[in-house]
């Protein structure tokens, strides 16, 4: 795992099996000496090994994907009680520029660079499999962030994303294109 020869504005950073420490120091690394972006969606072994685990790649994140109950173990919070506002807003204390929360049938949640809380409701749909739901809405979203789209409406285009792959068999039959979202 490298990133000899790359170059690139942004990284998405994902779960990475059983050797994923290395690959994230190396991320870090790469981040603090390029300036690229990073997005960052942890996986089950991340967020189980703790917020300590992992403090080095959130203090260089600019877009954290997380859905509420990783968040809650993120923070070490007991499940369902504590409000979207303190996680997210909790969250981003740890160094990330947007702090996305996916939560189900409850929506999404977002808190931008100036501490503003967006909430956007989930579409109606027919729920097929949810199988692929949470990387559709971060795909989405990254991908109108990507295209210079506010906050807001790259809440819309993660959950256009997410609604259409669960109306589907798979993770990736789906997914939507550019030109879905751009009219």
């Amino acid at each position: 795992f490298n990133f000899e020869n790359i170059t690139t504005p942004w990284v998405y950073l994902t779960s990475l099996g059983n050797a994923w420490l290395d690959a994230y120091n190396k991320t870090v690394d790469f981040i603090k000496e390029t300036k690229s972006s990073l997005a960052f969606n942890p996986g089950t072994l991340q967020i189980e090994s703790g917020k300590n685990s992992i403090e080095n790649v959130l203090s260089v994140t600019d877009l954290l994907f997380v859905n509420k109950e990783e968040g809650e173990k993120l923070l070490g919070y007991p499940q369902g009680q504590k409000s979207i506002e303190e996680i997210i807003t909790n969250l981003q204390k740890f160094g990330p520029k947007i702090v996305v929360i996916t939560d189900g049938r409850n929506g999404s949640f977002a808190i931008d660079e100036e501490g503003k809380i967006l909430r956007e409701e989930i579409l109606e749909t027919t729920v097929v499999e949810k199988t692929g739901a949470g990387d559709a809405y971060s795909s989405g979203f990254l991908g109108a962030i990507l295209h210079k789209k506010s906050t807001r409406e790259a809440m819309s285009w993660g959950n256009k994303n997410s609604a259409s792959v669960i109306e589907k068999v798979g993770a990736t039959s789906g997914l939507l294109y550019k030109t879905d979202f751009i009219n």
